[in-house]
């Protein structure tokens, strides 16, 4: 990564669950978007790359066999070992050493993180490495292509200190497009499954109606509409 990440190990679970309302929705219903683009299975191994509070990977413990949640903040590991449940592990660790053997892991999700590397490509290659033939990775990242809405928001959230700061200034080194990410994974030899973003609209319906927001959700991610502040990526190692 560029900068060291500077945030409190528990700032997405708070933003999840105590959070103004806004941001309850956005990280709650990342939850949701997951089901929707790749459920995962009783038997599935699932890894969790840049874990943060391990919103995904607790989630994803509920219906895995095993999720472990990797970071390389400390905070962050702490926080998640100290909410753990019986089938979630938490491990210190960056992205571009993957502590697994080769071809051994059913789904990795990484979501969120890609945008604040230099070389993207390193954690791909190794995601690549440690999933088994078949086996899914997740990616979610910013829209930074017209009309998402996300650089006015992105700068909102940054003079509103509604987001956690990252040490050195810039957080975002890779802007990516919804053609643009589903290229980079093709260029790694992944096989695009589903593409799509979310978060177009429905935010903002959200300081009005949940049940508003929700709906508006569903369609967002459903219509295959580039649009929204989120895109979405599941890619298959053939």
């Amino acid at each position: 990564m560029k900068d060291k990440i500077e945030i409190p190990g528990d700032y997405q679970y708070r933003a999840m669950n105590s959070g103004p309302r806004l941001q309850r929705f956005w990280h709650r219903n990342k939850l949701w978007v997951l089901d929707q683009i790749m459920p995962i299975d009783k038997d599935h191994v699932v890894v969790d790359v840049g874990c943060g509070s391990g919103n995904l990977t607790l989630h994803s413990a509920e219906k895995c066999r095993l999720a472990i949640g990797l970071d390389p903040s400390e905070s962050a590991v702490r926080f998640c070992n100290s909410i753990s449940t019986a089938r979630s592990v938490f491990i210190p660790a960056a992205g571009d050493a993957l502590p697994f053997p080769d071809e051994s892991v059913d789904v990795v999700l990484f979501v969120e993180v890609i945008e604040h590397l230099d070389q993207p490509m390193k954690i791909i290659s190794e995601i690549w490495r440690v999933l088994k033939k078949g086996g899914f990775a997740f990616v979610t990242t910013p829209n930074y292509a017209f009309p998402s809405l996300w650089a006015p928001v992105e700068w909102l959230a940054d003079q509103s200190r509604m987001v956690a700061k990252m040490g050195g200034g810039e957080q975002h080194v890779q802007k990516f497009s919804p053609r643009s990410l589903a290229g980079t994974f093709q260029k790694a030899g992944f096989e695009t499954v589903y593409l799509g973003t979310f978060y177009r609209f429905s935010p903002f319906a959200s300081l009005v109606s949940d049940r508003w927001a929700e709906s508006l959700l569903a369609r967002e991610v459903h219509s295959g509409d580039l649009g929204g502040m989120i895109i979405y990526h599941l890619g298959q190692k053939p």
